[in-house]
């Protein structure tokens, strides 16, 4: 691999009219490893990213690669020195395979090509750097995280040695998310310099080695994430937030708003199939609804927007049977905020003004015969946009020249204004900072508060443990259960997801309160989830096992731990061996902590070469004493807990990260 340039930026500014999108930002990329960029919305990540890509061009201040200034003048520039970018909203080709989207704009590829060679090379790649495809597959068939892991493919196979990856997370379920972040810090520690904008502090302060912040286009400090603590990030990024709490809807008082009974979607090539679903919404309450990709959790947004029609079942609004056409009708569609909202919620090339009020030009004194009130359009949207803080705050500039979180904005904005019984939103807070997401919360709870009933459907557990107040999870189109989220946690809902039944997952979650028979089902759940082909399935399945697994499950464990290459289900398992063992597994136990390159950094000489157990709780001690949340403090915690430790741990929980959202190597 030729040698990795280093990246830096001296002075970059960027100006588009009066606004200041970068200014003088000034900071050195780490090679080999992650740096990322957070920020609020408008504070110029994005920008700065484009012009490393080529796609802008600075007003003044250079580009330094490997020392020596550059000038990109476009994307095909930044790509003869090494540099590509994955954009927030990705650019494939549904239509096209995953092998013709990689070969797509390749000029190396030949007008004549073989294909059955150029997909043998392809393959033999993406083997070499763990990246597993159906090349013939079309990009509309694969889950968001799978596109993701196409668009890097794409950077890597023209030998890309700068990734530049904007928001690559802020669509994927936790452990979707954390599979692609484990590919990108692979592909750092191989060499590469990667550039990562997020706004998930969480993530970043658990895969990023280094930290830049970003405030109104100003570069605020560059850090190491391992010295550096959550809540100092988030002041710097936000000022300090007040998180109010609102009651949970008193659903039992009301009759339902909205009904769905027995409803079947037939599986086409548009959609997946569901399977008898049947759920009430009531008035004022917030309906979550969570699953793994491609569970039906699309195509329940669609159905309850009229845009899809089911095969059966029946829909009652207000308790009165109602054709599904209803949904889509002006005077009472459901208010909407999909998924995409570039492609599904918004018009490029129209003005902020026009995109405001394409719900109700028709109803809001906006047209004089055939004529646009063009200044009374503008006068009210930059009313809603300061309502919203919408930057730039300009009514008359295209749509396209919005940020992915100020288009977020905007659409919330339009949508929130509509008057509809039923509320539809699609992670609504994915791409949007901190302020902005509680913001985004705020308003939908308030939107609740008037007796909306509000379908919530997003890849963010944590959203909507806190947010919702029931949780609807689904499986292969299949209803799993609908929880009180009072009564869920993080790892009951990764179970659920896992199309694991409620009455196991209790027994999973709590076995000292549950029969023998269910703790037998629970175990035989648990192993059910270790069979499964998803390595995230298997890591949280080994991470429930200690709770239930028993002596019995000794000779199984040691079996599967034979054949079991990733590195986070062996440790777990190991936890459990521990537990149930003690003696020559606590020795593994101290061994395998040594063995992983990326945790116990200060410790790993001491545990291989002192196999103690007095010695091993001391030094998972000293390691929850350490600053940075990570999950070798998880891993501790566990471990002094189920070896009989008899320390407060209490303390150590609040700064740990929830348990679905670790990913171990």
């Amino acid at each position: 691999m030729p040698k990795i340039p280093q990246i830096a930026f001296d002075s970059l500014s960027k100006r588009f009219g009066h606004v200041v999108a970068n200014d003088s930002i000034s900071c050195e990329v780490a090679t080999g490893g992650i740096h990322a960029f957070l920020g609020e919305n408008g504070a110029g990540k994005s920008t700065l990213m484009k012009l490393v890509s080529g796609l802008y061009q600075p007003d003044s201040g250079s580009i330094l690669f490997d020392g020596v200034p550059i000038r990109l003048q476009s994307p095909s520039d930044a790509r003869r020195h090494g540099i590509g970018m994955v954009h927030q909203h990705l650019s494939l080709v549904s239509s096209m395979t995953v092998l013709d989207n990689i070969l797509l704009g390749d000029n190396r590829v030949p007008f004549l090509l073989n294909r059955r060679l150029l997909a043998a090379k392809v393959a033999e790649k993406a083997q070499q750097l763990g990246f597993e495809f159906d090349l013939n597959v079309r990009v509309s068939r694969l889950s968001v995280s799978d596109r993701q892991k196409v668009e890097i493919f794409k950077l890597l196979w023209r030998d890309a040695s700068v990734l530049i990856l904007d928001e690559p997370t802020s669509q994927l379920a936790p452990f979707e998310a954390d599979e692609i972040l484990t590919v990108i810090r692979n592909l750092a520690r191989a060499g590469r310099a990667v550039l990562w904008v997020s706004h998930n502090i969480g993530e970043v302060m658990r895969y990023a080695s280094r930290i830049t912040i970003l405030n109104r286009g100003k570069c605020i400090t560059t850090c190491s994430s391992e010295a550096t603590r959550a809540d100092e990030v988030a002041r710097l990024m936000i000022g300090n937030l007040k998180i109010s709490n609102r009651p949970r809807s008193r659903r039992n008082q009301f009759l339902p708003l909205i009904s769905v009974r027995n409803v079947n979607v037939a599986d086409s090539h548009s959609c997946r199939s569901i399977s008898d679903l049947s759920f009430d919404i009531f008035p004022g309450e917030i309906l979550g609804v969570a699953g793994v990709a491609h569970s039906g959790q699309a195509e329940v947004a669609t159905l309850m927007t009229g845009h899809l029609r089911p095969t059966s079942g029946s829909l009652l609004i207000d308790h009165v049977v109602q054709p599904w056409d209803s949904l889509s009708r002006r005077s009472s569609c459901a208010a909407y905020i999909p998924a995409d909202v570039k492609r599904d919620a918004s018009v490029q090339t129209l003005s902020i003004a026009k995109n405001l009020f394409l719900r109700k030009i028709f109803t809001e004194n906006a047209v004089v015969g055939p004529f646009l009130r063009s200044s009374f359009m503008e006068r009210e949207t930059n009313e809603r946009l300061a309502m919203f803080d919408v930057q730039p705050r300009n009514a008359k500039l295209d749509c396209g020249a919005l940020s992915g979180g100020n288009l977020q904005r905007l659409v919330l904005a339009r949508e929130l204004g509509h008057d509809s019984s039923l509320f539809v939103a699609v992670n609504p807070t994915a791409g949007l900072d901190v302020a902005t997401a509680r913001m985004a919360r705020e308003k939908l709870r308030s939107h609740g508060d008037c007796g909306k009933a509000i379908l919530l459907i997003s890849n963010d557990l944590e959203e909507l443990l806190t947010v919702a107040d029931r949780l609807l999870v689904l499986f292969d189109g299949k209803l799993i259960g609908i929880e009180s989220t009072d009564t869920l946690s993080a790892e009951s809902i990764g179970l659920l997801m896992g199309g694991v039944k409620p009455d196991i997952v209790r027994a999973v979650c709590n076995p000292a309160n549950t029969n023998t028979n269910h703790t037998d089902q629970a175990r035989a759940a648990l192993w059910e989830l270790l069979q499964s082909n998803s390595r995230p399935q298997r890591g949280l399945a080994a991470q429930l096992g200690w709770r239930i697994f028993v002596v019995e499950d000794v000779p199984r464990i040691r079996e599967y731990l034979a054949t079991e290459t990733y590195a986070e289900v062996r440790l777990w398992l190991r936890i459990a061996l521990a537990k149930l063992v003690g003696g020559p597994e606590i020795d593994a136990l101290a061994r395998a902590f040594a063995g992983n390159p990326s945790g116990f950094a200060e410790a790993q000489r001491k545990i291989s070469s002192v196999p103690d157990y007095n010695t091993l709780k001391e030094l998972l001690l000293e390691q929850l004493n350490r600053q940075n949340a990570s999950w070798e403090r998880t891993l501790a915690t566990l471990t002094l807990e189920h070896l009989g430790n008899g320390a407060n741990l209490e303390p150590h929980f609040d700064a740990l990260p929830p348990i679905t959202a670790l990913s171990l190597e």
